[in-house]
């Protein structure tokens, strides 16, 4: 992902809950003191592992964590429908 999409989802996030958000990994987190004990961490960390975009149809597979007993895993399809993006599916892949 370019910068560009970094920014454009961070401020959707933030826009659309209200809610501080920040581009870092688990480690960036540990790193600013932000996990607790048993890995727990005060959020929810979003990862995206891929993205198959095709013209009309997107899948993305990633991961969103907030203990280690409180992980899944998940696929989700996208469609284009009347130039607009719409969730079709999303699917849960594992769960810890």
């Amino acid at each position: 992902a370019t910068e560009d999409d970094k920014t454009a989802v961070t401020r959707y996030f933030a826009d659309k809950y209200a809610l501080e958000v920040m581009d870092a990994s688990m480690e960036d987190l540990a790193a600013q003191g932000l996990v607790g004990d048993g890995g727990f961490i005060d959020g929810i960390l979003l990862s995206v592992e891929s993205v198959d975009a095709g013209r009309d149809t997107v899948t993305v597979t990633g991961s969103k964590y907030r203990s280690g007993l409180g992980a899944n895993g998940f696929e989700s399809r996208l469609a284009r429908q009347d130039g607009s993006w719409v969730l079709e599916d999303t699917t849960m892949t594992w769960i810890s």
